[in-house]
């Protein structure tokens, strides 16, 4: 008896082995690169490949079914200024989101975000800088079908304070960016999903 249950638990397990194996493996997961991680991933060549030109301030390196990824932020440095405690803190006029999957050992671009600051006053306010809210972005697994659908969220102030500017919040499902209307920050409506950035940009 003991033989027999011995055979069926290793039968089962030549059977089911893989499957099981497979989906522990794909269970959805997301980490924030270490910077000796990020300079072994996104190497020089990486870099003049896709033509990753601005500072990293980020990468996120995330797993689900569909495969092995990295979200590499980006902010253009333009200057250095002086905080109101004598602290210096740095402005950006571009940013730029790209990312890449590794499929056998390369990596290949899937979506990227570029976006710049409004510097037109003949238009609407001038903006003094644009960067990454990092505190609201997330990659989760938020419908359970197995892929991860990022969020990747933005914002800027304008030349009076930081309650002139504006947050965009972009959802990417089905590796197609969904796109929150640009918010006012002075109107004070939130996008849908983005709940709780009022005056907390980080």
């Amino acid at each position: 008896m003991n033989n027999f249950c011995t055979s069926a638990m290793l039968f089962l397990m030549l059977i089911f082995g893989p499957s099981i194996l497979r989906g522990q493996q794909n269970h959805p997961s997301s980490e924030i690169l270490s910077q000796s991680q990020v300079s072994a991933t996104i190497t020089n060549s990486v870099k003049r490949q896709f033509g990753i030109n601005f500072p990293i301030i980020r990468v996120y390196k995330y797993v689900d079914r569909s495969g092995k990824y990295f979200c590499v932020l980006t902010e253009k440095l333009d200057s250095l200024f002086t905080g109101e405690e004598g602290k210096y803190d740095t402005l950006h006029l571009a940013i730029r989101a790209i990312d890449l999957r590794e499929d056998s050992g390369k990596l290949m671009k899937v979506w990227e975000i570029n976006d710049h600051a409004i510097r037109d006053s003949k238009i609407e306010v001038v903006e003094q800088s644009m960067w990454f809210w990092t505190k609201y972005i997330e990659f989760n697994d938020f419908d359970g079908d197995g892929v991860i659908e990022p969020i990747i969220v933005y914002g800027t102030h304008s030349d009076s304070d930081l309650a002139s500017g504006r947050v965009k919040c972009m959802v990417i499902y089905c590796r197609r960016i969904q796109k929150e209307p640009w918010v006012q920050v002075w109107d004070k409506p939130h996008p849908r999903g983005c709940r709780e950035y009022w005056m907390e940009p980080t």
